[in-house]
Order: C-alpha cells, then structure tokens, then sequence
C-alpha cells in the first residue's frame, strides 16, 4: 500500500481529535459525519490496497456500506451495555442489577461484529487473488486498529490511564 496514502487517512482521522470524538457522542449528525468520513477513508484504503479502479472501488464501496448498517446497531448495543458497566464500576447501585445482563450484551454484541466483520470480507475478497485477499485483510486490520484506537480502544483514548467519558 502506498505509505502516503496511509499516512494521509492517518492524519485525516487524527485531526479530528480524541477530544472531538468524545464530544460526538449522544450527536448523531456529528457521529454520521464521522463515519462518513471514516468510510470514505477505508475506501481509499481498500482501493489503493488492491489496486481498484473507480467502478471497481465504488462497487467495493457500496458492498462494505451494506455491512456497515448491519453493524451501527450492534456497535450501539455494545456502547450502551458498556456505559452500564462503566456506571456500576463508579458504584452506581442502579446499574449495578444489570451488570450481568450488560457483560451478556457486549459479549454477544462482540461476536456478531465478529461475524458480520468475516462475512463482509468474504464478500469483498470473493474472486480474488490470495495476494489480493492478504492485502485486503492487512488493510482492514490496521485500519480497525486505528479506529479503535480513536474510539477508545486499548491504548486509545480510554486505555490504561486514560480519564473516563462521563
């Protein structure tokens, strides 16, 4: 993949800041920009990554997005199961009679994002070379790497010693 397009995403996703996806949350025109923005960007990955033409990216755009609505709700389910954990590990009495309920949540909501995540690969790589498909998968992992880390995954912005969201 070219270095610079991938330093150029980067950036792109950087300049929005920790502080600013923090404060998207619970704005949903902010949030869907975002995720436009972040959807754009994995297409220009995925089509320098395997060197796709305009047709063939917009077709390949158009395939992922499909995924993508199946994931906004998981994704959703996770968040608000996680924000009731976050509330019974500060104490919150309330919350604390869904805990179970709540780690049940994200654990199932995890493997259904696993699973939509493998049958959005196999759609996108179906007919392609082995080293298309290596190219693919490396892309994907590094760019869920990246956004993970910007939306407060491990060593993002709620990692280790990071301050919590409210």
């Amino acid at each position: 993949m070219n270095p610079w397009l991938c330093i150029s995403a980067t950036l792109v996703v950087l300049a929005a800041g920790p502080d600013k996806l923090a404060s998207a949350e619970g704005h949903p025109a902010e949030m869907a920009r975002m995720e436009e923005r972040a959807r754009t960007l994995r297409a220009m990955g995925v089509a320098e990554a395997l060197d796709l033409d305009t047709a063939e990216a917009l077709k390949v755009n158009a395939q992922m997005k499909a995924f993508d609505d199946k994931r906004r709700p998981l994704r959703q389910q996770v968040h608000e199961s996680l924000k009731v954990l976050r509330q019974a590990a500060d104490g919150d009495a309330a919350s604390g009679a869904q805990v179970d309920d709540a780690i049940q949540k994200v654990v199932d909501g995890r493997a259904k994002l696993a699973q939509v995540d493998r049958e959005m690969f196999a759609a996108v790589s179906q007919g392609r070379s082995p080293q298309a498909r290596a190219k693919l998968a490396l892309f994907l992992a590094h760019f869920h790497e990246e956004m993970r880390g910007m939306h407060g995954g491990p060593g993002g912005p709620q990692g280790p010693g990071a301050p919590r969201r409210p």
